[in-house]
């Protein structure tokens, strides 16, 4: 049977975080809409840690990607990595809208 996977769409203005609490791995994150904020600022960054805290307490360890979402083109990103504490996907402030689906296990 092929590898099954669960997904999470999040639609969102301004911060947000979204966790998913259980060990798994994440498969990829897709960007179904780009933000339309300037391609240099920060806070357009989608942050993914292997925790279930918050954002700010996720910054410092358990850092897996940040996704830059903006006007670059790239739509798809495949990870494939395994997490064991959960998984937070923080959006950035600036980020407006966002709509992207995250595939994990």
């Amino acid at each position: 049977m092929p590898q099954a996977y669960n997904y999470k769409r999040i639609t969102s203005t301004g911060a947000t975080v979204v966790s998913i609490s259980q060990m798994g791995m994440l498969h990829g994150v897709t960007l179904n809409q780009q933000s339309t904020a300037g391609a240099t600022s920060t806070t357009n960054m989608i942050g993914i840690y292997d925790s279930t805290t918050t954002f700010a307490a996720s910054s410092a360890s358990g850092v897996i990607a940040n996704v830059q979402a903006n006007n670059s083109g790239v739509g798809d990103y495949i990870f494939d990595v395994l997490y064991a504490n959960g998984l937070t996907i923080a959006v950035g402030s600036a980020v407006s809208p966002v709509d992207i689906t995250v595939i994990y296990t």
